[in-house]
C-alpha cells in the first residue's frame, strides 16, 4: 500500500481491483503476483477478478475498532509472500510481532498467494501449523 497510496486510494473509492495496479497484466503482475508466475496464470486470474465493497475497504482502512491484540490468547498463523506489494515482508513481521508469533514468508509468492502456481507449499505450511497445533 506505501508503494501504490495513490491506486489503493482509488481501489478504496471505487471497489474496481484495475485502479489499484493501473488495469494493465504488467501491473497487475507487479502488485499481485511473483516475477515467476506464469503470463497466463496472471490473465486468467485478472480476467476474474470483482469488484469488492467499498463500504469493507473504506471500514478496513479507517477501523477505528482495532484488534487488541495483547489480548488475543489463541495461536494465530501469520503468512506473507515474497514478493506482496500489498502487505510487503516487513509488515507481515510487524504483524506477527504484534501477535507474539513468528512470520513465515513464502518464497516466490505475491499477494495472492491462493492462485500462485506454488501454492501447494502455502498449503503445506498451513497444515504443518494445524498438527503443531493439535488441530
Amino acid at each position: 500500500m506505501r508503494k501504490h497510496p495513490w491506486g489503493c486510494q482509488k481501489f478504496a473509492v471505487s471497489g474496481r481491483p484495475a485502479d489499484m495496479y493501473g488495469g494493465t497484466l504488467a501491473g497487475a503482475r507487479g502488485l499481485l503476483f511473483a516475477p515467476t508466475t506464469p503470463e497466463s496464470l496472471v490473465a486468467e486470474s485478472v480476467a476474474r477478478l470483482q469488484p469488492d465493497s467499498t463500504r469493507a475497504i473504506i471500514g478496513d482502512m479507517v477501523a477505528l475498532n482495532l484488534v487488541k491484540t495483547t489480548r488475543v490468547k489463541t495461536p494465530v498463523l501469520v503468512l506473507g509472500g515474497e514478493h506482496d506489494e500489498i502487505y510487503p515482508p516487513s509488515v507481515v513481521h510487524k504483524t506477527a510481532k504484534a501477535y507474539g508469533t513468528r512470520a513465515t514468508i513464502i518464497p516466490d509468492m505475491g499477494h495472492s498467494v491462493t492462485l500462485e502456481p506454488e501454492w501447494p507449499t502455502l498449503a503445506g505450511h498451513i497444515v504443518s501449523w494445524l498438527k503443531e497445533q493439535g488441530l
